[in-house]
This record gives C-alpha cells, sequence and structure tokens, in this order.
C-alpha cells in the first residue's frame, strides 16, 4: 500500500516514535474514554509502548494495521484502521475531540478504504459501535457502509444495543488475492480479535446464533 494516503484535508501515513505524545494526549478526551476506555493513554510511556508495537505490524497482514490521521499541516489528530477478526476485517478510527465535527473521520475513512481493501484482498468490510455512538455511525454511513445488524451485545463488559455495517468494495478496488472466507464469522464461531488496545469482543445474536466481533466502537465526529 503505497503512502501517505492523501485527501483534500489531511494524508494518512505511517506511525514513528516521535507521535507517542501526541498518541497521549489524543486518547485523553471524554468521548474516548467513554466509547474506547481502552484506548486512553495516561502516560506518555504508556502511548510510546503501543506505537512501537503498532510500527511492527506494518509489514504482516494478519495483525492490526493502525495509521495515523494527519492534517496537511503536520498536526496528527486521531487515526484509522484495519482489525483482523478471524476470517473477516473491520475498520476503526477515531478523531480527538478537539478536531471533531469538521467532517476529517469520514474524509480520512473515505480515503483509506480503497487502498486499505485492496492491500488485504477484501471484497468487504465491517464497522462495528454502539447504537447510542451516533458520530461512528454518522461516519460509515457517510462512507457508504451498509446497517448489517442491530440489537442487544455485550461491549466493554457492559450489554448495550450494537450496530454492525458492511461495507463492499467495488470490483476495482479489490486486488487479485482472494477475499477471505467469512465462514467462521457467519456461522457463530467465537472470534478472538488481536486487536492492538486489547478491547473486549462484542457479542449479538443472530436467529439465535451469538456472534463476537471485535469492537472497534470508535467516536470521534464525522
Amino acid at each position: 500500500m503505497e503512502l501517505p494516503i492523501r485527501a483534500r484535508r489531511l494524508f494518512i501515513t505511517e506511525f514513528d516514535e516521535g507521535m507517542a505524545h501526541s498518541v497521549h494526549a489524543n486518547s485523553l478526551d471524554d468521548d474516548n474514554r467513554r466509547f474506547l476506555p481502552d484506548e486512553v493513554f495516561e502516560t506518555v510511556g504508556q502511548a510510546r509502548d503501543i506505537v512501537s508495537k503498532l510500527i511492527s505490524h506494518y509489514s504482516q497482514n494478519d495483525a492490526p494495521l493502525v495509521y495515523p490521521i494527519m492534517l496537511n499541516n503536520g498536526r496528527h489528530i486521531g487515526h484509522v484502521q484495519a482489525i483482523p477478526v478471524e476470517n473477516a476485517w473491520e475498520i476503526g478510527f477515531h478523531v480527538a475531540k478537539a478536531f471533531a465535527g469538521y467532517g476529517y473521520a469520514t474524509e480520512a475513512v473515505d480515503a483509506f478504504l480503497p487502498p486499505i481493501m485492496r492491500r488485504l484482498g477484501l471484497s468487504q468490510i465491517f464497522g462495528v459501535c454502539r447504537a447510542d455512538n451516533a458520530a461512528s455511525r454518522r461516519v460509515l454511513e457517510k462512507c457508504g457502509f451498509l446497517l448489517d445488524f442491530e440489537g442487544d451485545g455485550l461491549i466493554h463488559g457492559e450489554r448495550r444495543l450494537i450496530c454492525r455495517y458492511k461495507h463492499f468494495a467495488p470490483v476495482q478496488w479489490c486486488a487479485k488475492t482472494p477475499a477471505p472466507s467469512l465462514r467462521a464469522a457467519e456461522s457463530g464461531v467465537a472470534i478472538q480479535t488481536p486487536n492492538p488496545f486489547n478491547s473486549p469482543v462484542i457479542v449479538f445474536p443472530q436467529s439465535g446464533s451469538p456472534r463476537r466481533f471485535a469492537s472497534r466502537d470508535d467516536g470521534g465526529g464525522d
């Protein structure tokens, strides 16, 4: 995947060790504490450790792929990511509260989808969030995701209403690599996600069969 990925007002690139301070600062806003408590880094040292881990994933296709969102002036405002979930992938994103409401998350996700789906050979990708996370739902819907499931689920140890969205790639986005099978997800097999922030899984039923997907309940505005 060629980087940086450029959009009108921002670009997406790889993390470097010098971003630990901004990762720490961006993680401390109220929305992140509410929707992504496991992605709050109280110290710069914690942020530095996770940045090092994320950098090590860039050469892999079976680990979380997390990239910083940068404004054109070089300001780091959040991240966008693709998370493997046993034969499927989910997208995630977060924009710091100070930059929410300006359309940056939508712009970043829209720019990120074609190259990451080509890199991974995907014909579809999921987006999962709490039903009351209106900002994340708007971003997914603006980027062409379709609601696939809405119902009761377990997230961060609490039972809540969960929304799962699905995005289908146009043929021209797809690489020659066959898209991963979704048989495990569709059969209700328990799916553990090696996500970088150790998020708890979401558990929700469909037609009486429990399903488990990684929590990517990413707030941060549209």
